[in-house]
């Protein structure tokens, strides 16, 4: 765990710790930190011991995010609009409807009431998805891929 005290100047204005006098670095968690209040910001050193201790902190992290990049970077609205297909279709918008775009079926707006199916649109589907000139049938070996269908259309 890092610590967080004072920083005590040296007699050449360098700081060395036990280990670097053994021939090791010592480790940014193990150097001493200034208090906040008395780090200057355009003090290379300083700033970047506090940068290795906070840097993979995750509640330094979302701070970050939350109070600089995302502010900057990403457009952002006070008040969401939104609604859904059902909102839309009903009488949100508009005081009377007579259609809703999109394929027929009973998961109308409920201000719409039930689809009116037109009479033989089933029939005529079923018609062309059955017609020999319009669909074939093909056998298809196991094993097959995504890639060895694509091959064969």
């Amino acid at each position: 765990a890092a610590v967080l005290a004072p920083a005590k100047p040296s007699g050449g204005g360098e700081r060395h710790s036990a280990a670097e006098g053994e021939g090791e670095e010592a480790a940014p968690e193990d150097e001493p930190v200034v208090p906040l209040w008395l780090l200057k910001q355009s003090n290379e050193e300083q700033v970047g011991r506090l940068f290795q201790l906070l840097r993979r902190l995750p509640q330094a992290i979302h701070w970050y995010l939350e109070q600089t990049i995302f502010p900057t970077y990403t457009q952002h609205q006070r008040i969401k609009l939104s609604a859904s297909g059902q909102e839309l279709g009903g009488a949100m918008l508009f005081p009377s409807r007579i259609g809703f775009s999109g394929t027929p079926s009973d998961l109308l707006p409920l201000d719409l009431g039930r689809c009116g199916y037109e009479e033989g649109s089933d029939g005529q589907m079923l018609h062309v998805l059955t017609d020999p000139a319009v669909v074939s049938v093909d056998s298809v070996a196991s094993g097959w891929t995504v890639d060895s269908l694509l091959q064969r259309v």
